[in-house]
């Protein structure tokens, strides 16, 4: 009986030493998984700020694309409606050359409003600044069109009318030859 209490004894020693050790495994694993956990709830927290980020400004871009797609829309509506305008005004002379003149200005006006209204949507997709403009686009879009393009319609005017006078004035000329060789 004694070597059976020595064995049970053994046993329960044995048994107990054993659960420690298992028991200490086990606080280490607890403490590997909970280390894991807080660093899995960091990366979590950090996607989901990614996430509002992206989130924020996937809806800036939607809203600047149907803020552009409507100002689009109404400067198309009113360039079809000048269009219409110019159409009309066009066979009325010289009145028709200011029409064509204004109508040209604001149609270059509008291509340049579109052009700085994408390059502000495309800043706002790439967040990065983009170069300044193309020294010819800044000249083309920043000068006063309608005054150019009625300097330039002024000057042709005058060119034509000249060309007319010396026109009449070569016919006059001819007509008298002809009249006195008869």
């Amino acid at each position: 009986m004694k070597s059976i209490v020595i064995i049970f004894s053994t046993l329960v020693v044995g048994a107990f030493i054993y659960m420690g050790n298992q028991i200490a495994l086990l606080n280490s694993e607890i403490s590997r998984l909970t280390d894991i956990k807080a660093s899995l709830t960091t990366e979590v927290r950090q996607l989901a700020n990614k996430n509002r980020k992206l989130s924020a400004q996937r809806n800036a871009t939607q809203q600047a694309v149907r803020h552009h797609r409507q100002r689009i829309i109404k400067r198309s509506l009113s360039k079809a409606t000048r269009i219409i305008a110019k159409a009309g005004g066009a066979m009325i002379p010289l009145a028709g050359i200011t029409v064509i003149a204004a109508s040209t200005a604001e149609d270059i006006r509008d291509l340049c409003t579109d052009i700085e209204e994408a390059r502000k949507i495309e800043e706002m997709t790439l967040e990065e600044e983009l170069p300044s403009m193309s020294i010819q686009q800044d000249k083309t879009c920043y000068e006063d069109i309608g005054a150019g393009i009625l300097r330039k319609g002024f000057n042709l005017m005058q060119q034509v009318n000249e060309g007319t006078k010396a026109n009449l004035s070569e016919k006059r000329s001819a007509s008298l030859s002809a009249l006195s060789v008869q």
